[in-house]
């Protein structure tokens, strides 16, 4: 899988979407600043989308980190 191929990253976290053990708030961090870091709004704007289901108390962990994500990607 790509950083570019955004069917292909959407297929592959579908995959491993049912494994309960996986730090999901974990792995959407390390995907969402990569994607930040390496300027790819399409994926960003899907992350956008993924963070909705995501647990209330992951997104409270996880809120402080957009302001990062959107300075990264408009460096």
């Amino acid at each position: 899988m790509e950083l570019n191929d955004l069917s292909g990253a959407q297929l592959f976290l579908a995959g491993i979407s049912g494994d309960d053990d996986l730090p999901w708030d974990h792995v959407y961090q390390k995907v969402y600043l990569h994607a930040c870091l390496k300027k790819r709004g399409e994926f960003v704007a899907w992350m956008d989308n993924l963070f909705e289901a995501l647990e209330p108390i992951q997104k409270i962990a996880l809120r402080q980190m957009f302001a990062y994500g959107r300075y990264l990607l408009h460096k």
